[in-house]
């Protein structure tokens, strides 16, 4: 009988030890889930420190170009993703570039194609399109 009672023992410690473990896996469990979450708060933060130092880095460049003091440089770099062909029955296109890899002053609208700005003046502007294997 003590032989009974010493193995039930053990078997309340052991259940004991598998509650606290369990415990345990469960806290680690919440904490990877706040991990997770925290990271990917940081990717957020770190895609938008990304677009500012852009936006600073465009300002300094503009710096020299002419623009007044504290007038903001708008700029767009964007992109078709998809192979486009277009002819000259397309009078009065409007070109619409689906990737925006860079928006300085949000006057590029990827879904329209219009570039708009209530800044704009004469200034000096440069358009690069690459017409691979396009028709015109």
């Amino acid at each position: 009988m003590q032989k009974v009672t010493s193995l039930e023992g053990e078997l309340g410690t052991k259940d004991t030890l598998i509650a606290t473990l369990q415990t345990q896996i469960d806290d680690l469990k919440n904490v990877n889930t706040t991990l997770q979450v925290n990271l990917m708060n940081k990717d957020a933060d770190i895609a938008n420190l990304k677009e500012e130092i852009n936006e600073l880095r465009a300002l300094q460049n503009a710096s020299g170009s002419g623009l007044s003091a504290g007038e903001p440089a708008i700029g767009f770099y964007a992109y078709v993703s998809t192979k486009k062909v277009f002819t000259h029955a397309d009078d009065g296109l409007i070109i619409v570039y689906d990737t925006t890899v860079a928006n300085i002053g949000n006057c590029y609208d990827n879904t329209t194609g219009k570039f708009t700005g209530t800044q704009l003046k004469n200034r000096s502007t440069t358009i690069v399109i690459d017409l691979w294997n396009s028709i015109f």
